[in-house]
């Protein structure tokens, strides 16, 4: 089992629920067109077993190939994104040999990795880049709790990172995302073991005081999306409850930096929602798993209303990330179950129903998945 995993569980403190506000009711989204005759776009997923793996899919994940070694003498890979500025992929994770933070660049779909380490100890847990140049990697300076968050920025494609010190101590953070417009948003959690969000309006250069949601209940918020026209949707988990409450959290607007912004959605069950994307269009779409009376994975179609996508039977013990390809594709990754194996499921109705398609691997678990467009 991948030793950040565990962590990542260990993390998740337990408290009460506050008052949640409603959402719309679900309804079914109508699916996006799928782009006729475009061949499908390079897909790559990332995650470990101690070796920091990533595998490479042409075909929309019903195949997959393993890119070469990031780190060679043990590591994790936990999130991934491109840009079409220099082909290039980043990935974040951590270093297990040294127990550095790690930042891994490939310019040549995963075939090779450069690394480098920000500070000597810790993990990143999310990376995002506008596709100008700018990209902002988030995480924390420990692996215990409580931590220190860590967030690091690069303003020439990833060719050199700084390590922001300005913001005022959380425990981690878990997310990022970027209108591309000069917005970020970051989401984790403070030291009172409260959910955070973090914003900034100037490309990441500085940071907002951060937003506590919830100053009643105990919460993890873990991933985050725009649709770069306003809309921003967060997932996590009010964690003090046994079994543990998924949410989300909504804000429109710029007005993104008060509590009363983001409105929160504690209607989808037990468990956590751990990765949200965005097609750019109009749908969101989050997955996570519930936790209780097992780990069973699901999926939310998230529109004018909400829909909960269908699984295969025996599908994936948890889920932990989704992208698209802004083309009606969607591929979400995970694992099957303590050690393994790794799993994608593949959806070509907006998250309405998925497909399992492969195993890149019998043992360890997937973290993370992007397209090789901009998300």
């Amino acid at each position: 089992m991948l030793e950040g995993h565990e962590d990542r569980r260990s993390f998740l403190r337990k408290v009460g629920i506050g008052t949640a506000v409603a959402w719309t009711a679900p309804v079914v989204l109508s699916s996006a067109a799928q782009a006729q005759g475009s061949p499908a776009p390079l897909w790559m997923a990332v995650g470990g077993d101690g070796t920091g793996r990533n595998f490479t899919s042409i075909d929309d994940g019903a195949t997959w190939v393993a890119g070469g070694p990031a780190v060679p003498g043990g590591g994790e890979m936990h999130a991934v994104a491109y840009s079409p500025l220099g082909d290039r992929w980043i990935s974040v994770g951590r270093d297990l040999v040294s127990g550095a933070t790690a930042i891994f660049t490939s310019d040549d779909d995963g075939a090779s990795w450069s690394t480098f380490n920000p500070t000597p100890t810790g993990r990143l847990l999310g990376i995002a880049t506008d596709g100008a140049g700018t990209w902002v990697a988030v995480g924390q300076t420990v692996t215990t709790y409580p931590g220190n968050h860590l967030i690091v920025r690069s303003t020439d494609n990833g060719n050199s990172w700084v390590v922001d010190a300005a913001v005022p101590v959380l425990n981690q953070l878990h997310g990022i995302a970027t209108d591309r417009n000069g917005r970020w948003v970051a989401v984790g959690q403070n030291n009172a073991v409260r959910g955070v969000v973090l914003v900034s309006t100037d490309n990441g250069a500085t940071w907002d005081p951060p937003v506590v949601l919830d100053n009643t209940d105990d919460a993890l918020v873990i991933g985050i999306a725009t649709d770069g026209g306003g809309r921003w949707i967060a997932g996590g988990s009010f964690t003090n409850h046994s079994p543990e409450i998924a949410a989300l959290w909504e804000a429109t607007g710029n007005n993104l930096s008060n509590p009363s912004d983001w409105t929160p959605n504690t209607s989808i069950g037990n468990g956590f929602v751990y990765g949200v994307a965005s097609d750019r269009a109009g749908t969101f779409v989050a997955v996570g798993y519930h936790s209780s009376p097992t780990p069973v994975p699901f999926s939310l179609t998230i529109g004018a209303g909400i829909a909960v996508g269908s699984f295969p039977p025996a599908a994936v013990y948890q889920l932990h990330e989704v992208a698209t390809d802004r083309s009606g594709t969607w591929i979400t990754v995970g694992f099957d179950g303590p050690g393994g194996p790794m799993r994608t499921y593949t959806s070509f109705d907006d998250g309405l129903n998925w497909t399992i398609t492969s195993s890149p691997s019998p043992d360890g678990v997937l973290l993370g998945v992007a397209p090789k467009v901009l998300e």
